[in-house]
């Protein structure tokens, strides 16, 4: 039990870490010395993929969520969100930086970073809310709700 909420708080942790992750890296990468430079341009989009790319995610995360549950999706995800942080580093590697262009695959692996992020983020949200729902139904007189008001005779 402890290492299942230990582990789905570091993953919920490294998933919310993707959107923080832009904002401590942008003043580094838009000055001029730095070893991967972005222009103006491109550091705004740098910056906002994460919102723009949450969108689709989150409406495959939520079928995702549905068809193969919130444990297995975070099974499946969290080796993926790894993957990314490890690409990311890849980027500022200079053979990379000469044969391929730094920017176009920084770029997927930020879309693909958002997209894993919001898998998780369903497949942890998705369970509290569903769990929240259940509470309540399970709990609720349906007696109240199903029955048929008496009219008053006149």
């Amino acid at each position: 039990m402890v290492v299942t909420v230990v582990s789905s708080g570091l993953v919920t942790t490294g998933a919310w870490t993707v959107h923080g992750f832009s904002a401590l890296s942008l003043p580094q990468l838009t000055t001029p010395n730095s070893t991967l430079y972005l222009h103006p341009n491109q550091a705004s989009w740098f910056a906002t993929v994460t919102l723009l790319m949450g969108v689709p995610g989150s409406m495959v995360g939520g079928v995702l969520c549905e068809w193969m549950g919130p444990r297995r999706l975070q099974l499946v995800t969290s080796p993926l969100l790894c993957l990314t942080y490890l690409a990311l580093h890849l980027v500022s590697w200079p053979s990379v930086r000469l044969n391929i262009s730094p920017w176009p695959l920084l770029m997927v692996i930020r879309v693909t970073q958002v997209n894993v992020n919001t898998l998780i983020n369903n497949s942890v949200l998705g369970a509290k809310i569903r769990n929240r729902v259940v509470q309540e139904v399970e709990g609720a007189d349906l007696k109240v709700i199903y029955t048929r008001p008496v009219p008053a005779n006149p």
